[in-house]
């Protein structure tokens, strides 16, 4: 008779199998995931409380990233997140030993055999398989941009694929698209530190997208605006399978319909729409209507 541990581990992938295929998911797709793997494995809890060893992180891990490996098989072109915020004030970062500030996932993968990271010390990304080297290669200063592994999700015909967490929740993109289209409400932060390279660590200046302090409580995004757009244009699916949230898109169609929404307004994506005006002398902010968040800054 199978032990449990088989049984939970065919479940898990034929889980993952049944619902990537639900999300048209080629074998030989590119595919950035947004993860949440406690949510992933929320229906397998009955295995769990039969076996509690089964509930163990770096066990969960490779067995989701074995999962992916077999359907994927040898055509795996596969990327994850790896951001680091603690560089701005610690700055310091190693590209294999910078831990990223995301999910227990992306901690566990980010310096394992065969992964490769993009160099930026905050908006980096871990990436396997074919098209890691080109993606992750050549990150410039800046977040985002023409020199960042962003600029090629569309050249590489990339699917954005989320897994028990939403969309909007995760998608880092946005602020690209952001800087691609131009924006008022936030601003480029030089930020100096070392970045490990060459073996030894070299004091070197990044730019970081950033939103202003002054305004923190009124900073309240919409990605909800693009993912309804995306479903209701039928350019994303999106879907619940056992309480799990899966969603698919591809980021040709995320930029079409971002850069759609942004062109009006370049705080499209905002709640309300924000306009910062600068002033110099000016050493107050204003908050002129409910409607509109208008802000006069210092520019000294």
């Amino acid at each position: 008779m199978p032990s449990l541990k088989y049984k939970f581990e065919k479940e898990s992938y034929q889980f993952l199998d049944i619902n990537l295929k639900k999300l048209k998911i080629k074998k030989n797709d590119c595919v950035y995931f947004g993860l949440d793997l406690k949510n992933f494995y929320t229906p397998f809890i009955k295995h769990f409380k039969k076996e509690p060893k089964l509930l163990n992180n770096d066990y969960l891990c490779s067995l989701f990233l074995k999962n992916l490996k077999q359907y994927f098989l040898q055509n795996e072109k596969i990327f994850f997140p790896s951001l680091t915020w603690k560089f701005i004030k610690k700055k310091k970062f190693h590209i294999k030993k910078s831990i990223p500030q995301l999910g227990v996932f992306e901690r566990h993968i980010f310096n394992k055999k065969g992964f490769l990271r993009s160099a930026h010390p905050i908006n980096s990304i871990v990436s396997i398989g074919k098209k890691s080297k080109y993606l992750t290669r050549d990150h410039g200063l800046f977040s985002f941009g023409a020199n960042s592994p962003y600029d090629k999700f569309n050249e590489i015909d990339l699917k954005f694929v989320n897994i028990g967490v939403p969309f909007y929740n995760s998608c880092t993109f946005t602020h690209h698209l952001e800087h691609i289209n131009g924006v008022n409400h936030r601003f480029y932060k030089l930020i100096r530190g070392s970045i490990f390279e060459k073996n030894k660590y070299r004091t070197k200046n990044f730019f970081f997208l950033v939103k202003y302090k002054y305004f923190d409580k009124y900073f309240k995004r919409n990605e909800q605006l693009l993912n309804k757009i995306l479903i209701k244009k039928n350019k994303a699916k999106e879907f619940t399978s056992k309480d799990v949230i899966f969603f698919s898109s591809s980021s040709n169609n995320v930029t079409k319909i971002g850069l759609d929404i942004l062109k009006s307004s370049p705080s499209g994506l905002m709640k309300k729409k924000i306009f910062v005006y600068f002033k110099e002398g000016n050493k107050f902010i204003k908050n002129k209507n409910k409607k509109n968040i208008v802000f006069k800054l210092d520019a000294k």
